[in-house]
């Protein structure tokens, strides 16, 4: 197991917005490998309206965005973060590409500007290892969910496949470019940063959130979902494979 650093910490996060726009580019690259969140936002999103807490950066959003045939979708970016916001302001301005149509704004995920019970779907892809408190935040998500909806949080795991996670940082090391000194530097920093399966189930339990799906079966993260409604009993309730 990697001994836990929690954020905030420089090296997770991209110094520039150069350094972004590598980040940004690689999870475009890698997207396929997130083939499975995808498909289960999706599944819950229904008829919308979905709203993603975020710093901007990948490219999940733009993927269920309205103009991919998804439902209408809201991304409120972290106002710590500036990289995404320009990035997303700037993407319609590149050759060949066509601008993602949602709405965004700028806040605090304790903060969000918006009215109780108003999105479908709300979800958060590789924030929760960057919360310095998540349990206020998760509330907050909890908030601004219908009744009928869904909360998805998805993010690294530390007690990843330590095989898939030597590959991979072996990988990135082999890579003398700039871009694999900024995304190894960035990678071994939020692996540090990201909760154990155990551990995020103790957090969500802590929260008073005793009810949730917790979804271990990939080698390098863990999908949370939260419903209201769903009993203690119920089979899905809290599953999870010990890594």
């Amino acid at each position: 197991m990697i001994f836990p650093v929690r954020e905030p910490q420089g090296g997770a996060r991209p110094a520039s917005r150069h350094e972004a726009d590598l980040y940004d580019a690689y999870l475009e690259r890698t997207a396929v490998y997130r083939a499975e969140v995808l498909a289960r936002l999706r599944a819950l999103a229904g008829g919308g309206p979905v709203l993603e807490v975020g710093d901007g950066l990948g490219p999940t959003a733009r993927a269920l965005a309205p103009a991919a045939g998804g439902p209408p979708l809201v991304r409120a970016f972290r106002a710590p973060s500036p990289w995404g916001w320009e990035i997303e302001r700037a993407r319609g301005a590149r050759p060949g590409e066509e601008p993602a149509r949602f709405a965004w704004v700028r806040c605090a995920e304790t903060t969000l500007p918006f009215p109780n019970a108003c999105f479908e779907l709300v979800y958060a892809d590789g924030q929760l290892r960057r919360w310095r408190d998540p349990v206020p935040v998760v509330a907050e998500l909890l908030r601004v969910m219908r009744e009928e909806g869904a909360l998805l949080l998805h993010d690294l795991r530390r007690d990843a496949d330590p095989y898939v996670a030597e590959l991979l940082i072996r990988e990135l090391a082999e890579d003398d470019s700039e871009q694999g000194e900024v995304l190894l530097r960035q990678f071994l920093a939020s692996l540090r940063a990201a909760y154990a399966a155990e551990e995020l189930a103790a957090l969500l339990c802590a929260g008073g959130w005793r009810c949730f799906l917790l979804d271990g079966s990939n080698e390098m993260s863990l999908t949370a979902v939260l419903k209201r409604g769903w009993a203690p009993d119920a089979a899905a309730a809290r599953s999870f494979p010990s890594s």
